[in-house]
């Protein structure tokens, strides 16, 4: 049985919700979400049969929000949660009667559940490689949103969410360097090959419009990439470890 807590910082998500446009020179500034580290937790059950290996289940979480608000006095405001146009208006208008006040939104949920066939191999008199075959579910989740209103009164309201289920196959190796009775280094991968299915749903709702887009694919193929290294102290039955890892979805 395994505990794994740890400060988890999500890179790469681009969630941009507003372009802005200096009202005196036209140039503009994209705004992107700045995603807050958050507290993430994995559990592991399993049993090992001597040198025929083992078999493991592990779930592992993660849940983050995050938010940015602002008044602005000199851009105009072109929110762009809702993404393409559409037959209303589609974020194609700004906010430009100062002053503008906004609030930006997102969460993102992601979650993995894995069943993993392993079996050590000692490759020296310290140095252990440890095989994994298994299976993986995951599960990613993102929500955006956008609140703003002018000075005249104008205002937008624009969300999206998406949501990715996904099924596959995961092959990795981890490897285990002895350096005393109780310490060692760790060092793992594993690679993910996916089947999902995408779901997704934009609106905007602005002054007198709404509008909607839905969309829907079956057929996705995707990769998750594990890595990880860390520093294990060792006493009697138990293990405690600190380190630094990683997922690239």
């Amino acid at each position: 049985v395994s505990l794994d807590a740890a400060t988890t910082q999500p890179n790469g998500l681009d969630q941009d919700y507003a372009t802005l446009v200096d009202s005196n020179t036209g140039y503009q500034v994209r705004k992107v979400m700045n995603n807050d580290a958050d507290f993430t937790w994995k559990l592991k059950i399993g049993y090992q049969w001597g040198d025929l290996g083992g078999l493991a289940v592990s779930y592992w979480s993660f849940d983050n929000e995050d938010s940015t608000s602002a008044t602005d006095n000199t851009n105009y405001v072109y929110p762009t949660v809702f993404g393409a146009y559409a037959y209303n208006v589609g974020g194609v208008y700004s906010l430009y009667n100062f002053p503008v006040d906004y609030k930006a939104t997102s969460k993102t949920k992601a979650s993995t559940l894995d069943l993993d066939y392993f079996r050590p191999t000692d490759i020296g008199e310290k140095t252990t490689i440890k095989w994994i075959a298994g299976l993986r579910s995951a599960t990613f989740e993102e929500d955006r949103g956008f609140n703003g209103i002018d000075g005249s009164g104008y205002y937008y309201i624009q969300s999206r969410h998406m949501k990715s289920d996904a099924f596959g196959v995961k092959v990795g190796a981890a490897a285990t360097f002895n350096f005393t009775e109780h310490f060692s280094l760790q060092g793992g991968m594993a690679f993910s090959f996916m089947q999902a299915n995408n779901d997704a749903k934009a609106t905007d709702n602005s002054s007198g419009t709404f509008d909607q887009i839905k969309a829907k694919d079956d057929k996705v193929r995707g990769e998750i990439r594990d890595f990880d290294v860390r520093a294990v102290w060792s006493w009697e039955r138990y293990d405690f470890y600190v380190g630094y890892g990683g997922q690239t979805w």
